[in-house]
């Protein structure tokens, strides 16, 4: 008994319900009618089921198309158990079988919502599965509003269309019943307003909604320094982030698509919040300057927040590396932000994070231009960029494409299903799965020091 208790650690049981989750939905897409015009094979079903629960948003096909209603809400009930978090619903897992897991462990897996130990984590779960809930119904209701009033939907039809883009958009997830993904709304301010205010509030991370309701209800006096920087990180990257892409593409593809002054605005924001995980678009990916798929693929990179339903190496960790950059510029040894000082523990972590994530996008990278010069298998001006750009949605979760998804062949589909559960469970969570858990150094070593730089 012993023996497995030390086997399923925090991480392993992360790990193992996310995997154990996607092979469930692979077998669904295998056994069941899900889909039209014959079944999916088994790597294609893997694919699609990876892509659901990591909520990452790259699809191999047309979902309203390929996949039958059945087909559907199998989707959407496995990207809201991802987006939702399979360690939630392994903490219910730990706390009915509480007496074979330490306390050290179940505390350990509800860490992977919020760092701060004064935080009832009981508490904090019931709040996860509440504001989830109550965010997506809402905007599920102000998208019914939108279809019935605005497209002429029928009310069955805007019911179901509206619960399927809220979850999806809430979740980071980026599937759409649309082949065009939003582009149908580009000019819509209502829908826009609401699809990327589900993803913000999805993104910003669930310790961070729960701060900011007991701020509200005055049950906080201040915010915590993880609070903030996910704020301040957000704003700069989502407002920095329009103007960028405005002025990039604003003699190109806005140019080129006769777009209002209004309209370059509302899609340039729009691409930015929904580049940070949530893989939906208004404007052709494909037809964007080399100049705006590079500044996405960084955008993709940093992801969202701790503890959201979104991914990348997150914007706490972006915050940090930043601030280790102008601490040492001013030739500081430890690192402050805002009067706080950042422990050396978070500090090596984000660096450690970033340099692992750079490592497996460019090792993906490599196999798939490796895969690509055997095997073109899309043709294409600049293959180098595009599969730079799917390797890091896929590792973001991000679920944005140039277009080549459909013509992945099995290796390179493969690749990126690696990709996306690396990218949803952690490098680092991945690696102590595989490896155990962090340890204490039992022996210390005389320090020494090397020339750098």
């Amino acid at each position: 008994m012993k023996r497995y208790r030390n086997f399923f650690t925090p991480s392993r049981i992360v790990v193992l319900s996310f995997a154990g989750t996607i092979l469930t939905g692979s077998l669904f897409f295998l056994i069941f009618p899900g889909t039209r015009h014959g079944n999916l094979s088994f790597v294609d079903s893997l694919f699609m089921s990876t892509s659901a629960v990591c909520v990452t948003g790259l699809s191999l096909y047309n979902i309203s198309s390929k996949f039958t209603p059945f087909g559907q809400i199998v989707l959407m009930t496995l990207f809201q158990i991802g987006g939702l978090g399979i360690m939630t619903f392994s903490v219910f897992f730990l706390y009915l079988f509480r007496r074979g897991v330490s306390i050290m462990g179940l505390h350990t897996v509800l860490s992977s919502f919020s760092s701060d130990a004064k935080i009832n984590r009981f508490r904090l779960l019931k709040s996860i599965v509440i504001f989830t809930f109550l965010f997506e119904g809402i905007g599920a209701f102000l998208l019914s509003l939108y279809f019935i009033f605005s497209t002429g939907y029928s009310p069955g039809k805007a019911i179901y269309h509206a619960m399927f883009h809220s979850i999806s958009a809430f979740c980071n997830a980026g599937f759409s019943l649309y082949p065009d993904s939003f582009s149908r709304f580009e000019s819509s301010l209502f829908f826009n307003l609401v699809i990327t205010g589900l993803i913000i509030i999805g993104g910003i991370g669930f310790v961070v909604i729960l701060e900011l309701y007991y701020k509200i209800k005055g049950e906080v006096i201040s915010l915590s320094l993880h609070t903030k920087m996910v704020l301040i990180v957000t704003s700069i990257l989502i407002i920095g982030g329009t103007l960028t892409i405005y002025f990039l593409e604003n003699d190109f593809y806005f140019a080129s698509h006769h777009l209002t002054t209004g309209e370059k605005i509302l899609g340039s924001y729009f691409q930015v919040v929904t580049a940070r995980t949530a893989g939906f678009n208004t404007i052709n990916i494909g037809a964007l300057s080399r100049g705006t798929l590079f500044f996405l693929i960084i955008l993709m990179f940093i992801g969202a927040s701790p503890g959201s339903t979104g991914g990348g190496i997150k914007t706490t960790t972006a915050g940090v590396l930043f601030a280790i950059f102008v601490n040492r510029l001013k030739g500081k040894s430890n690192i402050t932000i805002m009067h706080r000082t950042i422990g050396q523990e978070t500090v090596s972590r984000a660096i450690a994070i970033s340099i692992s994530s750079m490592i497996l996008i460019v090792l993906a990278l490599v196999a798939l231009t490796f895969a690509y010069q055997l095997h073109p298998f899309f043709r294409g001006s600049d293959p180098f960029l595009q599969l730079l750009f799917e390797a890091t949605s896929a590792f973001g979760t991000v679920g944005l494409s140039t277009g080549i998804t459909s013509s992945l062949d099995t290796f390179s589909k493969i690749v990126l299903i690696l990709l996306m559960f690396t990218g949803r469970v952690g490098p680092l969570a991945l690696a102590f799965a595989i490896g155990g858990e962090q340890k204490e150094d039992k022996i210390k070593y005389s320090e020494e020091n090397v020339m750098v730089g």
